[in-house]
């Protein structure tokens, strides 16, 4: 959800957004489970947003309840190489404690030097073996007061999330079921999705659904995929792909890619998340 990523230990829990507290419209709800031992829920905050953070006192915010613990933990970190964090070192951490009424807390820490390679802030509860923990207007922002959460206009923010990640699937809102291709050989298609956004770096591509759930239409005639798509070049700005058929067509005619999958099934996923 815009981002955040979770984990826990000890056993399975259930994640998903519901109606947030009064004055937020959504909220994150984790509901414990038996033998949990932990839950984790963080952001990874690009470099080139965290420049005016360099060695200066931010505030982090958040607004939490929790209806069996009292204690939330935050942590925040810089990525050790600049966007890359799968090494990290503690800038500082701290603990809120929370109740059952869901209230915004604020901790105010200095970034360091190193926060010019990107932050990342978590945020961790304990055994959380039932009840339910909600946090929402998460915010880290310059200077030692929590301002009131700021709220852009969701195009704009849809735009923000989709330099990170964006998804073709078929019949699925603002995302066309189709994409144009044109025949490079008599066997395979090529075809090209411009990204709605820069991308962050050339993305990585996930598939899903079998092969039969794409189809190419060429010279009037159509032709199943004898495999998923997959990338012939990818760029920030797009990405190029092949769709190998059974088919016998022309050289150089041009038709379109369709997904035939039930909305959901089938969609090509692009991912240059940090």
């Amino acid at each position: 959800v815009d981002r955040f990523y979770g984990s826990c230990t000890g056993a399975n829990v259930t994640g998903q957004r519901v109606v947030g507290p009064t004055g937020f419209q959504y909220c994150y709800q984790f509901t414990g489970a038996a033998s949990v031992t932990g839950i984790l829920f963080g952001q990874r905050i690009e470099s080139y947003n965290c420049a005016d953070f360099v060695s200066q006192n931010v505030t982090l915010s958040a607004n939490i309840s929790n209806s069996l613990l009292t204690t939330v933990t935050w942590t925040a970190y810089y990525a050790n190489t600049t966007d890359t964090f799968s090494a990290k070192t503690q800038i500082a951490t701290g603990t809120f404690t929370v109740s059952s009424t869901a209230t915004t807390y604020q901790a105010t820490f200095n970034a360091g030097a190193n926060a010019a390679n990107g932050i990342a802030i978590e945020f961790t509860v304990g055994a959380q073996t039932s009840g339910t923990w909600k946090i929402t207007g998460v915010q880290l922002e310059a200077g030692i007061v929590a301002t009131p959460f700021e709220r852009k206009l969701f195009g704009y923010e849809q735009l923000l999330c989709q330099r990170y990640y964006y998804q073709w699937q078929a019949a699925s809102g603002f995302n066309t079921p189709f994409i144009n291709v044109f025949a490079i050989g008599t066997t395979t298609g090529f075809g090209v999705i411009t990204m709605p956004a820069l991308m962050r770096t050339s993305p990585t591509m996930t598939t899903s659904g079998t092969a039969a759930d794409y189809r190419i239409f060429i010279g009037g005639t159509s032709y199943n995929c004898n495999s998923v798509p997959f990338v012939d070049t990818p760029d920030i700005r797009s990405v190029a792909l092949q769709f190998p058929t059974a088919g016998s067509f022309t050289t150089g005619n041009a038709g379109f890619m369709q997904a035939t999958a039930t909305t959901g099934v089938a969609y090509l996923g692009f991912s240059s998340e940090l």
